[in-house]
C-alpha cells in the first residue's frame, strides 16, 4: 500500500537545519550504544492510544495465562526465539533507541501479542540483531549479548535473497536495522549493501516525494499514525546515508529531488493527528520552492 498526505495547512519552514543536525546526532548515539558506550536511555513517557486509532483489528489481546510464551512453528518462524523473548527484544528497542522512532510502539507491540503471523519475520530478525545484545532472555538463551546478536544478523542475512524484491516499508526498516547493526559490529562492506538495498526500495516506493503521503480528507487515525511511520522511516533511512557519505561514497538521495516534509512531534504521531505546519529541510526542493 502507497500512503499519500498533504496538509491543507501545511507551511514548510526554511531554518530546519538544526532538526536535521539533531538527527544525525542521535544516530551518532545509537552506534555508540550499540558498540556498548550507550546501553540505554531514558524512555519517553508513554501516552494512551485513543480508541479512534486502536480499531477492531486491533483490539487488545488476551492476556497469557503465564509468561512462558511457545515458539510459534512452521517455516520462517523456526528462525525466532519464543514470542514473549521477541516480545522483550522489541521493548527493548523501543527503551534502549529511541532515535529509531518510526514505530507507533503501542500499535506495534499490541499486534505482535495479539497477531504475530501478520508481521514480517525478516523484520522481527532484524529488529533482535539490534536489541539482542541488551536483552535479558536473550542474553541468557545465547549465553551473551554479542553471541545474541551475531545468531541476528546472520539468521536474516539468509532471507535478504527474497526480501530484496518484495518492496514495502516493512522491508526498508529491517533492512535499515540490520544495516546499523552491522555497521556497530564494524562490517561496513555489508552494512552499506543492506542500506543500499533500503535506500533503492525507499526510492521505488517515492518516499522522497510529498505526494506519496497524500491521504484522503476523511483517513483515519490508524492511516494517518502509518503514512507517519512511513515519513520517518524515510528521514531515519536519509540521515543514516548521510552519516556515512563522503568523497568515496555519495549520497543516494539528491536534496534537488526531495520534497518529502520533515515528521510531526511524538504527540501527534501517538495520537494519529495531523500537525497544522511541517518543516522542511534547508537546500530541499521543497524548502526552496517555499523561498520562491
Amino acid at each position: 500500500m502507497q500512503f499519500r498526505l498533504v496538509l491543507a495547512a501545511s507551511r514548510p519552514r526554511k531554518n530546519a537545519f538544526f532538526l536535521h543536525l539533531v538527527l544525525r546526532i542521535s544516530i551518532e548515539t545509537f552506534v555508540l550504544g550499540h558498540l556498548g558506550l550507550v546501553t540505554e536511555v531514558t524512555e519517553p513517557s508513554k501516552a494512551a492510544i485513543p480508541s479512534r486509532i486502536v480499531r477492531t483489528s486491533l483490539a487488545p489481546p488476551t492476556p497469557p495465562a503465564n509468561r512462558v510464551s511457545p515458539m510459534i512453528t512452521g517455516g520462517r518462524w523456526e528462525l525466532l526465539p519464543p514470542l514473549n523473548e521477541v516480545v522483550d527484544a522489541c521493548k527493548v528497542l523501543g527503551k534502549s533507541f529511541f532515535q529509531l522512532g518510526f514505530l507507533p510502539k503501542a500499535i506495534f507491540l499490541e499486534r505482535l501479542e495479539r497477531d504475530p503471523r501478520s508481521i514480517n519475520v525478516f523484520f522481527l530478525l532484524s529488529v533482535l540483531s539490534v536489541s539482542a545484545r541488551f536483552t535479558a532472555s536473550l542474553i541468557d538463551r545465547y549465553g551473551d549479548g554479542l553471541k545474541a546478536s551475531q545468531v541476528f544478523m546472520d539468521r536474516p542475512a539468509t532471507l535478504v535473497p527474497e526480501e530484496m524484491y518484495l518492496p514495502s516499508i516493512e522491508c526498508i526498516q529491517a533492512f535499515f536495522l540490520l544495516a546499523i547493526s552491522e555497521w556497530g559490529k564494524g562490517d561496513k562492506t555489508l552494512s552499506r549493501v543492506h542500506m543500499g538495498i533500503a535506500v533503492r526500495i525507499a526510492g521505488i516506493l517515492r518516499l522522497h516525494r510529498e505526494d506519496t503521503y497524500r491521504l484522503p480528507d476523511d483517513a483515519s487515525g490508524e492511516e494517518i499514525v502509518m503514512s507517519e511511520m512511513a515519513r520517518r522511516t524515510f528521514w531515519m533511512l536519509e540521515s543514516q546515508d548521510n552519516l556515512h557519505s563522503g568523497f568515496t561514497s555519495p549520497i543516494s538521495f539528491s536534496p534537488a529531488d526531495i520534497t518529502t516534509l520533515l515528521p510531526s512531534n511524538e504527540s501527534d504521531f501517538t495520537f494519529g493527528n495531523i500537525p497544522a505546519e511541517r518543516s522542511a529541510l534547508a537546500g530541499t526542493l521543497i524548502a526552496k520552492k517555499d523561498h520562491l
